[in-house]
């Protein structure tokens, strides 16, 4: 040992109860000399530490053993050796992961075909709950994803928020990944549950491709969660525009209701999501379903004052003369926000619908109410004369 080396310090008999590394970072003492022994594959510094009395399996201050340091780096020789002295293959870090899990977490194959060689357990789950398999297919390993399959990892497995592996892959776009899932899954009990997790995952997170592969593999568009949102639902609300047209040819039903009475429609309107609001009306979705509350598409803009999707809206044929519950029409929710641009737009369309139509005069509208002022006016003019 050129650069370093090991200094027994024992008790009062010179027996050594553990040991030191000096080295040209200074004295390093305890576990976290071999955890440095660990981390620069030094078999010999490693063997005369655990010699001078240091626990193989001792945690430095981060919890950690040498073998998970080991196993984060790749080094296959120091792990090795640390598991032919007897290292706890299965040993934890302060939150919960093991060699098996960290070595899957950054992708390094063969030490995860080494771990899984000397029995590591496959479901220990870290701190957020996540497994090995989880964790690959976390950050799209997908060589060491096939490794686990192979081993038996379980499918099922989810974290502490209930997502499987599946899921955590679908969610990040990992196409190749989800296709080993998909494969692996195909068949099993859970099959169509996990299916139509990671269509919603996949939906909101605007990952066209996985949507696509999801849908090919069997997935039900229509499938709603608890809160009766299917994944159009979700992708409208958050505005994911590009997964619109794929669930729309799988069947997706564009005007179906969440468990609020909502529409995708009327979610994306809501959310002033303008691509997503124009890819539904050309799927053919109804521009004034109004749900339980009775407020329109159109309404809901107007009242938030949002110019450019109450223009898409009154294109795909809003009317302006439909009423709330309580009477209110578009114009006057605008009226009540103080939104002089869409009243102008709302007037417009009034007039283009009178220009086209002159019998089909919208009642209650910007351009009607206009008009009925000016009548009265007249009246009230021609009984002074």
């Amino acid at each position: 040992m050129a650069a370093s080396q090991v200094q027994a310090i024992g008790s009062n008999t010179g027996t050594p109860s553990e040991g030191s590394v000096a080295s040209e970072e200074g004295l390093v003492q305890g576990p976290a000399a071999l955890l440095q022994a660990a981390s620069k594959a030094d078999r010999t510094l490693l063997l005369d530490l655990i010699e001078a009395g240091i626990d193989v399996d001792a945690v430095d201050a981060s919890g950690q053993t040498a073998l998970v340091m080991g196993a984060s780096i790749g080094h296959s020789s120091a792990v090795g050796l640390l598991l032919e002295v007897g290292a706890d293959v299965d040993a934890a870090d302060e939150i919960g992961r093991t060699a098996l899990w960290t070595a899957a977490a950054v992708g390094h194959l063969p030490m995860v075909k080494q771990l899984v060689g000397a029995d590591a357990a496959l479901e220990i789950p870290c701190d957020q709950g996540t497994t090995a398999l989880t964790a690959a297919a976390v950050a799209g390993h997908v060589e060491v994803v096939d490794e686990l399959l192979t081993a038996g990892a379980s499918l099922d497995a989810t974290d502490s928020k209930g997502a499987t592996a599946l899921q955590q892959a679908a969610d990040r776009g990992h196409v190749e990944v989800v296709g080993r899932l998909l494969t692996a899954i195909a068949g099993t009990p859970t099959a169509d549950q996990q299916l139509v997790k990671a269509l919603h995952t996949a939906a909101v997170a605007g990952r066209v491709e996985v949507v696509e592969q999801l849908l090919a593999a069997g997935a039900d568009a229509n499938a709603a969660d608890a809160e009766g949102s299917t994944p159009l639902h979700a992708a409208a609300t958050v505005g994911r525009a590009t997964v619109i047209a794929p669930l729309v040819k799988a069947g997706a039903a564009v005007d179906a209701p969440d468990q609020s009475d909502r529409t995708p429609l009327k979610l994306a309107a809501t959310g002033d999501h303008l691509e997503v609001a124009e890819q539904l009306l050309d799927a053919g979705a109804a521009v004034d379903a109004a749900g339980a509350n009775g407020i329109t598409a159109l309404m809901e803009a107007s009242f938030r004052g949002q110019v450019d999707m109450v223009e898409v809206l009154l294109a795909g044929g809003a009317s302006t003369t439909a009423t709330t519950p309580s009477g209110a029409t578009a114009v006057q929710l605008a009226t009540m926000a103080g939104h002089t641009h869409i009243l102008e737009l709302l007037a417009a369309s009034d007039a283009a619908h009178v220009q086209q139509d002159p019998q089909q005069r919208p009642a209650g509208s910007a351009s009607s109410s206009s008009s009925k002022k000016k009548k009265k006016k007249n009246k009230q003019k021609n009984k002074r004369h």
